[in-house]
């Protein structure tokens, strides 16, 4: 009889490890089915043991133990996997179990036996080898050459590549500009592919004895290649990359540590890569390719467009309708960026100033138009639908006033100014499938004078590069609840540029804010110093790791929380204030944010000569299950 030590793989059970018994020998790395209350979960076996040698602590148990159900079958990625998950889990204050089915395709899990793993799964690499850690900061033009330099030297060196990318688009592209003459030896992954294409290609790619190039999202790290000598984080600033289910997972640092485990060279790049990846940089924590380029779209004319200047107030500036009308004529592709969904994603009293609230959850009302034309509100965050012909909770008064920018209102105001042009929208009220989200580019880029309006959800389906773009809403942008915001934005200009052939106009009604300023001199070095000066006037990372706890109870219970976690976390000075979106199922959100030395909370290969704080962990992994905890969260409210 065994004693089998396992973990679970899902998403629901947070305790670290559990204990069954089986009368067969199970080989640690295996996957079996174990039962949990009342239901069958897989599981990864972590130890095996003789029963005689566990007897006494058998018998010392408050518990009976449950038997193994069934063996489902070995494992099937590598120990350099399993050992990274164990160390991120701690770090992310998350179960491995978690950790782990974050980091597998739903797809895979549920029908992993048909993978074929045979041979040898551990990496040949030295231990003793200090791995090279690289940034590679220039345009895309540059990066994508020097990558197909590195195809070419890393297949005559007998090793592969694994080229991690945060979007399926993204996946699609480096395919398409990569795969040049080495076709067979190029393998993409990702969600959209039916089960039996991602188990076909996973079984290609461990049974291909040429190297290889494996193009795919951080959901595929699992595979088991043996010959793998470079990672590659490519579009490493972008916001996917942090998953928002409950592990809190941020990919590229997962990325980082299992290049340290396999001892493999990583490159991190970008055209503008993360502030805390700069900063490294500077303190020597990471290498370089060639020097960092600082030069943000140098090939693109950025144009302010100040609606300052017209004499009221328009959605769509005078300057701004004279760009579209010249397009049209010249039978010129054009762009719309705009942030917000709905006709006005906001709606106050004029009377007495009061914003327009969910009665469900507290978030604002935005206003949207239906298909047949109807005004109503719709809440954003849990989708409650109320009448547009409501009164101001708080006065009773009629005199109701929708303000900002939503792609409705711009597109309806298009439609007003342009009867006889066609108006392609692309966002997700509008968009509910990709295949929907294909036909509508298409359709945009075989019209010789539509034009495409779009929330960043459109960028997702880019094809071809268009002549023109103009971001309506740009102030809107300073509005997402975020310290990273002007990096963001930067980012998702930068996005939208990579897309155009000439121009990109911003409409603003603040010409002189030092984000647009840095990013109409296309040159980016002025703004990282004042960012990270900025950061570290407030203790922000990469000057401390942030910490946010969520709370989801009655609101009885807020005083209660707010006295024991200040108690708690006495040392560590914690923020206790009501969430942005304070009420959920009627359930009070209440967040906690507090700050930690980098010293006392990182890992050695993230941060030298630092630790987990291990009093701090344990009061955090001890925490009850209604608090949710995010390492480095995105955003504080």
């Amino acid at each position: 009889m065994k004693i089998i030590n396992v973990i679970p793989i899902t998403k629901n059970i947070y305790k670290e490890n559990l204990t069954y018994f089986s009368a067969n020998d199970i080989p640690i790395g295996a996957i079996v089915s174990v039962p949990i209350r009342k239901k069958f979960v897989d599981a990864l076996v972590i130890s095996t043991n003789d029963l005689i040698k566990e007897k006494t602590s058998v018998k010392l148990s408050a518990f009976n133990l449950r038997k193994v159900q069934a063996i489902k079958g070995p494992a099937f990625f590598s120990p350099e996997f399993l050992k990274t998950c164990l160390e991120i889990s701690r770090y992310f204050v998350s179960s491995p179990g978690i950790i782990i089915n974050s980091l597998l395709p739903k797809k895979i899990l549920n029908e992993y036996k048909k993978i074929k793993v045979g041979g040898d799964l551990f990496v040949l690499n030295d231990d003793n080898l200090t791995p090279e850690k690289l940034i590679f900061q220039a345009p895309i033009g540059d990066r994508l050459d020097y990558y197909k330099l590195l195809i070419r030297q890393s297949f005559a060196k007998k090793q592969s590549i694994f080229l991690c990318l945060p979007t399926i688009q993204d996946i699609e592209i480096f395919t398409e500009l990569l795969q040049g003459g080495i076709q067979k030896y190029v393998f993409s992954l990702h969600g959209n592919l039916t089960t039996k294409q991602q188990i076909e290609i996973c079984n290609n790619i461990i049974n291909e004895k040429h190297p290889i190039l494996i193009i795919a999202t951080g959901l595929f790290f699992f595979l088991p290649r043996k010959d793998i000598g470079l990672y590659i984080v490519e579009k490493e600033s972008s916001g996917t990359y942090k998953l928002l289910n409950k592990s809190g997972l941020d990919i590229r640092v997962f990325a980082e540590l299992l290049a340290n485990k396999t001892k493999t060279k990583i490159i991190f790049g970008d055209t503008f890569l993360c502030s805390e990846t700069i900063w490294r940089y500077k303190k020597k924590q990471l290498a370089e390719v060639i020097n960092p380029s600082f030069r943000i779209l140098p090939g693109i004319n950025k144009k302010i467009i100040d609606i300052k200047k017209d004499k009221k107030f328009k959605i769509i500036s005078d300057f701004t309708e004279k760009i579209i009308s010249k397009n049209i004529k010249e039978n010129k592709k054009i762009f719309l960026f705009v942030l917000r969904k709905g006709l006005a994603p906001v709606t106050v009293c004029n009377d007495c100033g009061l914003t327009l609230s969910c009665s469900s959850c507290n978030s604002p009302l935005v206003l949207f138009q239906s298909v047949k034309n109807q005004r109503l509100f719709i809440c954003n965050k849990c989708k409650k639908e109320e009448n547009a012909n409501i009164k101001c909770k708080n006065c009773q008064g009629w005199n109701l006033v929708p303000l900002g920018i939503g792609i409705d209102g711009v597109v309806s105001e298009l439609k007003e100014k342009f009867p006889e042009i066609a108006i392609y929208q692309i966002d997700k009220e509008k968009i509910k499938t990709r295949k929907q989200g294909l036909t509508t580019i298409r359709d945009f880029y075989k019209d010789s004078k539509g034009i495409l309006v779009g929330t960043e959800m459109a960028l997702s389906f880019f094809q071809e590069k268009i002549d023109q773009a103009i971001i309506i809403s740009f102030d809107s942008l300073f509005g997402l609840p975020s310290f990273k915001i002007n990096e963001k934005i930067i980012y998702l200009t930068n996005t939208i540029g990579t897309y155009l052939k000439k121009d990109l106009f911003i409409q603003t009604g603040n010409p002189k804010n030092k984000t647009l300023r840095a990013i109409v001199s296309g040159n980016l070095i002025n703004f990282y110093n004042d960012e990270l000066m900025e950061r570290k006037k407030f203790n922000y990372p990469p000057f401390s790791t942030l910490i946010k706890l969520t709370h989801f109870g009655k609101k009885t219970d807020i005083k209660w929380i707010k006295e024991e976690m200040e108690e708690i976390l006495n040392d560590y000075h914690p923020e206790i204030y009501r969430a942005f979106v304070s009420k959920i199922k009627n359930l009070y959100k209440t967040n906690i944010i507090f700050r930690v030395k980098r010293e006392e909370w990182s890992l050695p290969t993230l941060f030298p000569k630092s630790s987990l704080n291990e009093d701090l962990f344990k009061k955090l992994y001890d925490l009850p299950l209604y608090w949710n905890i995010q390492v480095d969260p995105d955003n504080l409210l």
